[in-house]
């Protein structure tokens, strides 16, 4: 185990370094010459080569390099001259808002998967398996951006023409400010979110729980009279869980899930 967890860390480490130098080396691959667009255009080449001075841009590339790494690792992410401020102020104004969006489409995406998928094994080869299986794939197939922009059309331009303004279009309300406002503003960003990502925990929760209910113990169950809904739920989908793996994440084995 402390092998496997060194070697893990270890190619963690390389694959953090090489991102490391492909993210610098794109800085340079770029066409635009930074110091000129940091010193505008009028700015005569004194003024540039005084910018590209102060950057640390007319040194050697190893070197500027080795200080790109060195301010890394100590958490020093940088300073955004567009935005005159420190890159790491940036980001930390912003977790907030991510957290709240990851949070919330978490709690949907696992919600309408798993229940649409545990309604698709329980019905299989029915309209009911197909129509659960039509709706997840379907929204997986749609581009988040998309669906993103047909919920504002429907749930925000349609709703404000007939006055009714109950999801805003845009912004972010802290949670300790207004919970109820909070949500508001993130519950259509959770829904396109959920609806885009579930598909994929439908698939897993079918496959397996189709693959568990062949079970020898699950007939024993039957025989002796326990209740569907808990074999279903208590049996079926507890030890269907545990067999979830990454490498069967992808949708691309769906129609393999079982027999329709």
């Amino acid at each position: 185990m402390t092998r496997l967890v060194l070697k893990r860390l270890a190619s963690g480490i390389i694959m953090l370094w090489i991102l490391s130098m492909a993210v610098f080396a794109l800085f340079f691959i770029a066409p635009n010459d930074v110091a000129q667009k940091l010193a505008g255009r009028q700015a005569t080449p004194l003024t540039v080569a005084l910018v590209s001075k102060r950057l640390g841009l007319n040194r050697p590339i190893l070197d500027q390099y080795g200080a790109f790494a060195w301010h890394l690792l100590h958490g020093n992410l940088g300073y955004s001259y567009y935005n005159s401020e420190p890159v790491w102020t940036l980001i930390s104004s912003r977790i907030s808002v991510t957290f709240s969006l990851v949070l919330g489409g978490a709690v949907l995406w696992l919600g309408i998967g798993i229940s649409t998928g545990v309604l698709a094994a329980t019905h299989p080869r029915t309209s009911i398996d197909k129509g659960a299986t039509f709706f997840a794939v379907f929204f997986y197939s749609m581009p988040t951006f998309l669906l993103g922009l047909i919920l504002l059309y429907f749930f925000f331009y349609q709703l404000h023409l007939h006055g009714i303004g109950i999801f805003p279009g845009s912004g972010y309300v802290s949670f300790f400010q207004s919970p109820i406002g909070w949500a508001q503003h993130l519950l259509l960003p959770w829904i396109a979110v959920a609806l885009t990502t579930a598909a994929t925990y439908t698939r897993l929760t079918r496959a397996g729980m189709l693959e568990v209910m062949g079970e020898d113990y699950i007939r024993t169950a039957r025989a002796k009279g326990v209740s569907e809904r808990r074999i279903t739920y208590q049996h079926s989908l507890r030890s269907s869980l545990t067999r979830w793996s990454p490498s069967s994440a992808s949708i691309s084995g769906y129609c393999s899930a079982g027999p329709w």
